[in-house]
């Protein structure tokens, strides 16, 4: 996706985000050093002031370190609004705040929806004939980010297997590893791109946007 900017100061990107309250948010903590992301979080626009922004989440907000940016996106009428901040601290267990971005940036929804998850899964590497533990951290009908205990090599073919809801197991997904980064000791976050067939790309595709919906309904209750 192709991003443009929409504002460059952040007294113009107050004015732009104050007419977005209430709209759907992913805040995306990431490693200045790496630029790989850490963790993710879902919620709404709860707040917004000349100096921060405040955003509610469905998950319980963890302590930040010093060396952490935050990446805040914004989805209103199938555009995205991103910026990038710093964390200014924790508004309660389940609310992040930010400083105001200093820049707006704006561009069409990517191709495929995706939802934040913590589901469990398993990896199959067929160069070596292993099955590793894992756990998706989102998922899209293009691919899947991953939790796991051991490196995966860039571009190896791996099969994904996962339950989407009780009683509704996919057969193993194909793809490739795009990624692999070391969060923490023995902790890798592990990028993979779907290969799959049509009938299972929708089949996922579909999950995925039921999953959103219902994640709106949580918000709005």
């Amino acid at each position: 996706m192709s991003l443009e900017t929409v504002v460059a100061s952040r007294a113009a990107a107050f004015r732009h985000l104050r007419g977005l309250l209430g709209q759907p948010v992913r805040i995306t903590l990431v490693d200045q050093a790496s630029r790989e992301r850490v963790c993710r979080f879902p919620g709404v626009l709860a707040r917004v002031t000349e100096d921060e922004l405040a955003v509610e989440t469905t998950q319980l907000v963890p302590a930040v370190p010093d060396h952490i940016t935050v990446s805040i996106e914004v989805l209103a009428h199938g555009i995205l609004y991103w910026g990038e901040s710093a964390v200014a601290r924790s508004g309660s267990p389940r609310q992040i705040v930010a400083l105001m971005p200093g820049a707006l940036q704006s561009g069409q929804r990517r191709q495929h929806a995706r939802v934040d998850l913590e589901m469990p899964a398993s990896v199959y590497l067929p160069q070596s004939s292993r099955t590793l533990q894992a756990e998706l951290r989102d998922l899209s009908a293009g691919g899947t980010s991953l939790w796991m205990h051991e490196p995966l090599a860039v571009a190896e073919q791996v099969q994904v297997a996962f339950r989407m809801s009780p009683g509704f197991f996919l057969q193993p997904v194909c793809g490739a590893v795009l990624r692999c980064v070391m969060v923490s000791q023995n902790r890798f976050v592990a990028g993979i791109r779907f290969d799959c067939p049509p009938d299972q790309e929708q089949a996922i595709g579909a999950w995925v946007e039921d999953q959103l919906r219902l994640k709106a309904l949580h918000f709005r209750g």
